[in-house]
């Protein structure tokens, strides 16, 4: 007999250039599914959220609210100043000065944030969901509207948080080989959100998510963390992912997404 599944990580309409497929279609998909809820995360916003309690009251199906997060490590840290990008280009070439200064802001923290699934508990913690959009987009708005472990801590209540995908903070130091770094992240949300956090794993196809979740699942355990599975899904239909694609390429200015 099969498990009945739950989509915690969804991205449609309001997640900008990255979620192919109306939200409507994500929640009727999961109705025709048997699942008897859905949560939508999209990228750093909340702006579907009543739409998606009409659609979703409508359906038959329960709402999950979730947002999937930017996270600095400090959100105060907005670029190089004007003082600083004429320092780093002083002796470099006219049309490579861009790529110098986003190679400066690189090195110096500027442009590092990780994926975060954050989803609400009850009604203090969709508040909470609500307050930290609000600080991505007023405060830390660097590129994309980020928040950091302080914002986060501040207003934790209510939340709970999965470890995201393979550009969450875990995954991505796992990636870059630094598992001690990995390690270290674990520790930093555990001991913020203890029971309330769950290390979360993806299975596409993708050869590097093997690895990524054999170190996810070992660093899981050694903090008691719970593993729940998910799909980062980002179309309905399976040939989705050709107009996905296409999407991206507009968005990134570029030949593949």
């Amino acid at each position: 007999m099969s498990r009945p599944f739950t989509h915690l990580h969804t991205h449609g309409e309001y997640s900008n250039f990255d979620g192919f497929g109306k939200q409507r279609a994500f929640l009727q998909r999961a109705k025709e599914q048997g699942c008897d809820a859905i949560a939508m995360t999209e990228h750093g916003s909340l702006r579907g959220i009543t739409k998606l309690q009409e659609e979703a009251e409508e359906i038959g199906i329960r709402p999950i609210y979730g947002v999937e997060f930017y996270l600095a490590d400090d959100i105060s840290k907005k670029g190089l100043t004007a003082e600083e990008k004429v320092e780093v280009t002083a002796s470099v070439p006219v049309g490579e000065r861009k790529e110098a200064i986003y190679q400066a802001e690189v090195a110096r923290g500027h442009r590092e944030r990780f994926h975060l699934t954050v989803l609400a508990e009850n009604q203090v913690g969709l508040r909470n969901l609500f307050r930290l959009t609000s600080i991505g987009w007023l405060k830390g708005f660097y590129k994309r509207p980020r928040i950091d472990m302080a914002s986060l801590t501040e207003h934790n209540e209510g939340l709970i948080v999965l470890t995201g995908c393979s550009s969450g903070a875990i995954a991505s130091e796992v990636l870059a080989g630094n598992i001690p770094a990995a390690v270290a992240r674990a520790e930093q949300l555990h001991g913020l959100f203890g029971d309330r956090l769950y290390a979360e794993i993806m299975a596409h196809g993708l050869d590097f998510q093997v690895e990524v979740n054999k170190a996810i699942r070992i660093v899981a355990e050694a903090f008691g963390i719970p593993i729940v599975a998910t799909q980062d899904a980002h179309y309905v239909d399976p040939d989705g992912w050709k107009y996905q694609e296409a999407m991206l390429c507009i968005h990134t200015r570029s030949e593949s997404g």
